[in-house]
């Protein structure tokens, strides 16, 4: 939270929280698609459930974002 509270101001508040709730909608689907697997699968929903590195945010009004995905 720290890094937020560092770069995020009132003149790009905006953009951070369209390209922040981008993210967390992303992280909920993608969570919803494990557990989908899981059930079908018959598979423990332990395995489902998500980790990450952190959110890079770039500040340059593009709204563009990428996701990676890795097994373990």
């Amino acid at each position: 939270m720290q890094d937020v509270i560092d770069c995020v101001t009132r003149d790009n508040i905006d953009n951070f929280m369209i390209d922040f709730r981008t993210y967390i909608e992303s992280s909920i689907s993608i969570k919803a698609i494990g557990e989908a697997i899981c059930d079908a699968e018959n598979i423990d929903k332990a395995f489902s459930q998500l980790k990450t590195d952190g959110f890079t945010w770039i500040d340059d009004g593009e709204h563009n974002c990428s996701i990676e995905m890795r097994a373990k």
